[in-house]
C-alpha cells in the first residue's frame, strides 16, 4: 500500500467537508479549494418527503438544469427515463416509509434531450431524537 495521490486526497477531503457541512451545518466557506475535475459527485438535500431543498454546482452541472428550475420542484423526477421512472419512484417511497437508504442507477434526460446513466445514493439525516429530519444524497453521472 502506498501514499494516496494529492488528487485523491483533496477529492475525498472534499467530499468528507460537505457531507460534515451539510450534517452539522459548517460553512462552505472553510471547504478546500481544488479543481472541478477532482469533484464529479453531486450532493443534494431533500425534504422528509423526498423533495430536493438543496443542490450543489456539480449536481446541477451533471443534469444540465439550474438550482431555480429543480430546487422545491418536481422537475428532476419528471425527467427520469420512462423506462426508469417507476423504479425510482418506488425507491424513494420505500426509503421514506422504511427510514432506509437507497441506492439506485437509471437514466435521466438532460433537457437538450442527450441520455445519461445515473447513479444515486441517499441516506436519512436524523436528529436527536433518531427523527429523520431529511435526506442527504450524491449524484454521480456513469
Amino acid at each position: 500500500i502506498g501514499l494516496i495521490p494529492d488528487n485523491i486526497y483533496y477529492y475525498f477531503k472534499n467530499k468528507i467537508a460537505l457531507m460534515q457541512s451539510f450534517l452539522f451545518g459548517s460553512s462552505f466557506n472553510s471547504l478546500p479549494k481544488e479543481p472541478e475535475v477532482l469533484n464529479p459527485i453531486g450532493l443534494y438535500k431533500a425534504n422528509i418527503f423526498g423533495e430536493l431543498i438543496y443542490a450543489d454546482n456539480k449536481l446541477c452541472e451533471i443534469v444540465g438544469y439550474s438550482k431555480e428550475e429543480i430546487i422545491n420542484t418536481s422537475k428532476l423526477l419528471s425527467r427520469v427515463h420512462p423506462d426508469d421512472s417507476q423504479t425510482v419512484i418506488k425507491s424513494w417511497e420505500n426509503a421514506v416509509k422504511t427510514r432506509a437508504s437507497f441506492y439506485i442507477k437509471y437514466r435521466f434526460i438532460k433537457e437538450d434531450g442527450s441520455i445519461i446513466t445515473i447513479l444515486s445514493q441517499s441516506s436519512p439525516m436524523k436528529d436527536s431524537n433518531n427523527q429523520i429530519i431529511g435526506w442527504l444524497g450524491t449524484l454521480e453521472k456513469l
